[in-house]
Parts: structure tokens; C-alpha cells; sequence
């Protein structure tokens, strides 16, 4: 993956006009964190997401006419395509194998999965889980925190690494109903999700591969009974 020149310690500044002026990024987190502040339906709250997904991807898509053009070389399809299923695999196995699982071992607390328990030893399910999953997680969630609110953050507060932080915060939040050690494990995943994007010259596709990559082995673990709960019992 290629990296770019600017690097992660750029000065940081952040001003009220600056604020005031970006009311793309103000409207974009008001939809994050409404969800998080005020207690809304599963419906409502599916259509704030849509609402949401479609509103950053005019943004992005607007600003990455770039890498539209880019996608359609081989060379560059190859490159994502590798990468993506490499980098996919590496977050499964630092978050699903190795981060989580420790943390609900020294804390004493699962993560809060009880959600995804009607996929166990059901692969009907599990599959149309994940296409839905590959719309709302890895096209979704990327779009508004990685190639909306990561590059927003980083033009406010012309600092990267605080922008990778702010937006795995808001990345973290939304996965509240996890328990702590979710939302940890989140924050976690919205840091290496960040760096990555911004190490692979804003990559959005390659983003939503690995997004998508990871996330489909947690459901097959989950599917299978090999995740978390698995792991400690037999680790530990």
C-alpha cells in the first residue's frame, strides 16, 4: 500500500469559523450522535443511516473523482483487491482473536454479541446477514466515518492523528450496545481502519473490502461457534 508524504504530526488548529463553516461535517455528526443521545425505533433509526450514507456519499464521491477514474485500471483493481483481503484477515485476527477475547477474559465481562446468536448453526441466516452487512458496515460505515468524517476532521483540525482519534470515538459510540469491551474493540477498529486509509492515499474501496473481509469471518465464527466465547474457553 502506498503512503503519502504528509505525515500524522501536522500543527494542530481548530477555530469556531472553521467550525461553523464545515455544516456539512456539523450536520454528519449530529446524525451520529442523535442515535447515541436520544432513544430512537429501529426503523427510524435505519432510515436516519440511510439518510446518512447517502448524504456523505455525495461528499465523497464528489471529492474522489480521482480515484473513481483510478478504479478502472487493472493495476490498481489488483492492488485493492489483494490488499483489501490481506488487511480484512489482519483486523479479524487482531479484533476477533486476539483483542476481544482478552479483554473479556481480564475483565470478566462478554462483549455484548446477543444480537448475532441467532446466526449460530445457521448459515441461511448468516449469509443474508452479511449482504446486508456488506451494504450497511463495509459500504456504510466507511463512507460516512473514513471517507466523510476522517477527511473532514483532518481539514478542521489540520492534525491526522487527531482526526483518526475523534472519528474512531464517533466510530466507537455508535457500537454502544456492545458493552464496554465492544466499544473498546471498536475504537480499536476505527484506528487501524483510520490509519489504514490514510497510509493506502485514501483508499475508500479498499477500506470497504477489508471492512466488508472482516466482518464476514466474525460472522462465520459466530456461525460456527468459534468466536469469542470459544476462544476463551480454550485459551484461558
Amino acid at each position: 500500500m502506498s503512503g503519502t508524504n504528509n505525515t500524522l504530526s501536522t500543527p494542530f488548529s481548530l477555530s469556531s469559523k472553521s467550525i461553523f463553516s464545515n455544516w456539512p461535517l456539523a450536520v454528519s455528526l449530529s446524525l451520529v450522535l442523535l442515535p447515541v443521545i436520544t432513544p430512537l425505533s429501529a426503523y427510524t433509526g435505519l432510515w436516519l443511516f440511510i439518510l446518512h450514507i447517502l448524504f456523505c456519499s455525495f461528499f465523497v464521491f464528489k471529492n474522489q473523482l480521482v480515484k473513481r477514474k483510478q478504479i478502472l485500471r487493472f493495476t490498481y483493481l489488483n492492488h485493492t483487491f489483494f490488499n483489501g483481503l490481506l488487511a480484512g484477515l489482519v483486523l479479524w485476527v487482531i479484533l476477533g482473536l486476539i483483542l476481544n477475547p482478552v479483554l473479556n477474559h481480564f475483565t470478566g465481562i462478554m462483549t455484548n454479541y446477543n444480537k448475532f446468536n441467532v446466526l449460530r448453526h445457521n448459515i441461511p441466516l448468516t449469509l443474508q446477514a452479511t449482504a446486508g452487512m456488506w451494504l450497511s458496515a463495509a459500504i456504510g460505515e466507511e463512507i460516512i466515518f473514513r471517507g466523510f468524517l476522517l477527511d473532514r476532521l483532518t481539514q478542521l483540525t489540520n492534525h491526522r492523528g487527531v482526526a483518526v482519534a475523534i472519528s474512531s470515538v464517533l466510530f466507537a459510540l455508535i457500537h454502544i450496545y456492545q458493552g464496554t469491551n465492544g466499544v473498546v474493540t471498536t475504537f480499536v477498529a476505527g484506528v487501524l481502519f483510520g490509519l489504514l486509509y490514510l497510509r493506502s492515499d485514501r483508499n475508500l474501496f479498499l477500506l470497504i473490502l477489508a471492512h466488508g473481509i472482516a466482518d464476514t469471518l466474525f460472522f462465520a465464527s459466530v456461525c460456527f461457534n468459534y468466536d469469542s466465547t470459544f476462544l476463551i474457553s480454550r485459551l484461558f
